[in-house]
């Protein structure tokens, strides 16, 4: 196939990692420095990504010739690179890792759905995808966040704002540039300071009451709620520059904007893994009694030591049996509404249901 030819380039990287990921322990070269946080090389994550998104290719690419094995092999490979990035601290590897969770979604549905895949591969797909706990792991990358910012403040003080500029675009403003020495003669040091208790009160802005690490579920309402809110605050003076930078606003206005999609990113890939393991655990029921199981509790204990809940709300996944070989499996998503198993306008957007069927 040519999908395959294309890919030929890979193959020593991919064999070379293939033989790596018999070890236990991860660790990349990562040089954590005081003296510049965004300056900090992360390049593995960058690989990561990229080739995990090859090999999702690769997977469906050996499913469509009927080379279930290889396409396996492909899947554990990207699962296992997910789990080389555990430890990290970053915000950008805990999304990466989530990248690497949605590229092996794909190749397990082809493979269910064309039945393609064996017990024993099923059954080692479900035990991996069933290890990841997005929702308990927010809290270190956050807390990485918040030390990011402060130490940033600290740094801007230090060095002048011109280094804030420059972390902060490579477009040059008002506030930096040739004016920057001008600032830094104006700007009291009891400004820093502030900064940094509204970057902080921010980020509790943004996620007080919005996940529970315990209990690995979210809040999307009081997530869009604290969003909202901080919206409001960091619109002080009218949203100016003059009225953000008086305000102390200026640094929390600059990072912190995005960071809430951290949680979503976190909440859709948790509930991918979910899911995938649901059906790997389903599609075992089925090839042992001939047809899919009448419910998902009924999958426990022999094809699932318990069944995981629902990210959104902590309530067990819906499922239906439509007959002997189709069922559907959904979440009910962002809006927290159970929409009957419809998606939005996306498979997972912020309206509609996050769906897994077996067939198109």
């Amino acid at each position: 196939m040519a999908v395959l030819a294309d890919l030929e380039d890979d193959d020593a990287t991919i064999q070379s990692l293939r033989v790596e990921s018999g070890r236990s322990n991860f660790f990349y070269p990562v040089h954590y420095t005081l003296d510049d946080p965004w300056n900090i090389l992360l390049p593995h994550d960058y690989n990561i990504k990229e080739l995990a998104a090859r090999l999702e290719l690769k997977a469906c690419a050996e499913l469509e010739e009927g080379n279930s094995a290889k396409a396996f092999d492909d899947v554990v490979l990207t699962l296992y690179l997910a789990d080389s990035l555990t430890n990290e601290c970053m915000v950008i590897s805990y999304l990466v890792r989530a990248d690497c969770v949605h590229a092996v979604v794909q190749p397990i549905w082809e493979g269910i759905a064309d039945r393609r895949w064996s017990d024993s591969q099923l059954q080692e797909m479900e035990a991996r995808l069933l290890r990841f706990n997005f929702i308990g792991e927010l809290e270190k990358p956050l807390e990485t966040e918040r030390a990011v910012g402060v130490l940033t403040i600290d740094l801007t003080k230090n060095k002048g704002v011109n280094y804030l500029t420059r972390t902060a675009s490579t477009e040059p403003t008002i506030f930096g540039g040739v004016l920057g020495p001008v600032f830094d003669c104006a700007i009291p040091s009891g400004w820093f300071a502030f900064e940094k208790v509204n970057y902080c009160r921010s980020i509790d802005t943004l996620f007080t009451n919005t996940f529970d690490p315990v209990a690995r579920t979210v809040s999307p309402l009081h997530a869009d709620a604290n969003r909202e809110t901080f919206n409001q605050k960091a619109n002080v003076g009218g949203g100016t520059l003059t009225g953000v930078i008086l305000h102390h606003w200026t640094v929390a206005r600059l990072f912190l904007p995005t960071l809430p999609k951290v949680l979503f990113r976190g909440a859709i890939a948790q509930t991918a893994a979910n899911e995938a393991a649901l059906a790997c655990a389903l599609e075992r029921n089925r090839l042992a009694n001939g047809k899919y199981a009448a419910s998902l509790q009924s999958l426990v204990p022999e094809w699932m030591p318990t069944t995981p809940h629902d990210v959104v709300g902590g309530q067990a996944y819906h499922y239906h049996r439509i007959d002997a070989d189709h069922f559907v499996l959904y979440s009910i998503g962002w809006d927290e509404k159970d929409d009957g198993g419809k998606t939005g306008e996306s498979l997972f957007g912020r309206e509609g249901n996050w769906v897994w069927k077996n067939s198109d």
